[in-house]
């Protein structure tokens, strides 16, 4: 840990300010110095008031022995005071320290989280990017079927049509094909009737036949009594 400055260094450093000819600022002893600007300003201040005070007795002319006494006075108080800002400034270094200490942990938490937070964003545009993509597909993939089926239904209604047709000339080659079942019917009971006509015919022959022949036998019988008669 940093040491503390004292109320000596803060002394040399405003002599050596004036013997250069120089502003005597917080600032400019400070960079002499070091420390923190708040101990400065306190150091500088009781310096200040010392010589204010030596300025004064040296103005009433006062005795050497008491200006002594009152030197020695001062320079215990300002040493027990310098040993009460050391303290205190050696507890503030030691809380900066520790605050430096929490902030270096912060900011590599922070480091940490802004790494996971990259990572994680990195992460979610590679997903959303590949979303995107898949999204563009499956559009891509629905506008292809809205074609696709577009296309059917043209086709749907082209086969409907289509098939209207052929119900309609199906039902119309019914009608013609029952017409000529009744036809063929009509013809067949038609054909049986002269079939009948036919056989009744062909019976009618061979009766006619039978009696010509018997006619025939008789007139050769006919012909043969005739014969035997001349």
């Amino acid at each position: 840990m940093e040491q503390g400055i004292t109320f000596e260094q803060v002394q040399k450093a405003m002599l050596h300010l004036r013997d250069q000819d120089e502003r005597v600022s917080r600032r400019n002893v400070r960079s002499i110095t070091g420390g923190g600007m708040s101990t400065v300003h306190k150091l500088m201040r009781m310096v200040e008031e010392q010589e204010s005070l030596q300025n004064d007795l040296f103005a009433k002319e006062m005795s050497d022995s008491f200006l002594t006494a009152f030197k020695k006075e001062i320079a215990v108080q300002t040493k027990a005071l310098t040993e009460k800002y050391e303290h205190q400034v050696e507890s503030f270094q030691k809380r900066e320290q520790e605050l430096i200490e929490e902030l270096t942990d912060l900011e590599t938490k922070a480091n940490t989280f802004e790494k996971k937070l990259e990572s994680l964003t990195a992460s979610t545009n590679k997903d959303r990017q590949q979303a995107e993509k898949d999204l563009a597909v499956a559009r891509e993939s629905i506008c292809r079927l809205e074609n696709w089926v577009t296309g059917y239904m043209t086709e749907r209604k082209d086969i409907d049509k289509v098939l209207e047709t052929v119900r309609a000339e199906n039902v119309s080659r019914q009608c013609n094909i029952e017409s000529l079942q009744m036809t063929v019917e009509k013809q067949r009971s038609h054909i049986d009737q002269l079939t009948q006509s036919l056989s009744d015919s062909r019976k009618e022959l061979a009766a006619a036949e039978k009696k010509a022949a018997v006619a025939q036998q008789k007139l050769a019988d006919l012909k043969d009594t005739l014969a035997k008669a001349t």
